[in-house]
């Protein structure tokens, strides 16, 4: 009985010395994926330290009287009506996917949204179908000059539109310089494209970029709609 005492005596150091490396490694496991997640937060950027680019002075003009123009009609579907210089407004069916934005209307500013890339149910349920626009945007106030761009809209219906949207799989957008005034800029497939991020005021750089020059545009893949903008 003394002898088994011993053996026990002996186990209990051992078993609590297992116990606290189990609970470690359990720690090490949940944290370590924060850690990734961390790594991989976007950097976004204020405004005022980005070098924007704008549109022609010719541009601007018609932009900011087309802005006063071109709302989409509240409790109606969008269509080929409400569409006009530098805006595009389209009904999307969910199943089908289909394109918004062309070389008439908004100056090759456009998108392809893949079948099934809009949801059915949740935060971002648009049911069937959804309308989405692409418009040019120029403010009133110089100072406001960041928000110069070019802003994809989901409307879960005519009523509700969200200010960003966020896809089941990623869609392909496409923006035209040929708007720009690049008075300066040399070479205009050095210039960058910044998304508005939904988080703060922040602007995001965004990569993997394919430009072509002959035709004055600048595609990329993203999984999100929201403001995009230039600079240098």
């Amino acid at each position: 009985m003394r002898n088994r005492t011993k053996f026990t005596n002996l186990l209990m150091p051992l078993a609590i010395v297992t116990m606290l490396l189990s609970v470690a490694c359990d720690y090490s496991g949940i944290t370590a994926p924060e850690a990734d997640i961390s790594a991989n937060v976007v950097t976004a950027n204020a405004a005022s330290e980005i070098n924007w680019v704008s549109w022609k002075p010719e541009i601007v003009e018609r932009v900011r009287a087309q802005q006063l123009s071109s709302l989409l009609k509240l409790g109606e579907r969008c269509d080929e009506d409400q569409s006009s210089d530098d805006y595009d407004c389209r009904v999307i069916i969910r199943k089908e996917g289909g394109k918004v934005g062309n070389r008439r209307l908004t100056s090759f500013n456009k998108v392809k949204i893949p079948a099934n890339a809009l949801h059915k149910k949740g935060k971002f349920g648009v049911g069937k179908e959804a309308n989405v626009s692409v418009e040019l945007i120029s403010p009133e106030d110089e100072d406001l000059s960041f928000f110069l761009g070019v802003e994809f809209t989901v409307y879960r219906n005519p009523l509700v539109a969200f200010a960003h949207y966020e896809f089941r799989k990623d869609v392909r957008i496409t923006l035209s310089y040929a708007q720009l005034d690049l008075d300066g800029v040399e070479d205009p497939t050095t210039l960058s494209i910044y998304w508005q991020d939904s988080v703060g005021d922040g602007w995001v750089l965004l990569e993997d970029l394919s430009f072509n020059p002959k035709r004055k545009t600048v595609s990329f893949w993203v999984d999100h709609f929201t403001r995009y903008g230039w600079a240098y």
